[in-house]
């Protein structure tokens, strides 16, 4: 295999990596609203509440990192990536 398909491969991988990150924090985002948790004021969060917005934001750091490494790798950038997820 030579260098242009040695990136391909890459390239591919890193996307189905980050097809991944985002369908995680989409039904991280669809148990968080099911269950209401964006509903109630933090203090008053249940413990599933309170998990599943943990969730949320750990799948969305995930989701920036993999922009962050698209952006280093593809680009040789180093940039921060910081998502907006409106609840």
């Amino acid at each position: 295999m030579n260098a242009d398909g040695l990136a391909e491969v890459h390239v591919r991988t890193l996307v189905a990596s980050l097809d991944c990150a985002v369908d995680e924090l989409r039904d991280a985002l669809d148990e968080a609203h099911q269950l209401g948790a964006y509903d109630v004021p933090h203090h008053r969060r249940d413990a599933d509440q309170d998990d599943a917005i943990i969730r949320v934001q750990e799948a969305q750091e995930g989701v920036e990192e993999y922009l962050e490494l698209v952006f280093t790798d593809r680009y040789g950038m180093g940039v921060r990536v910081t998502l907006e997820v409106m609840s």
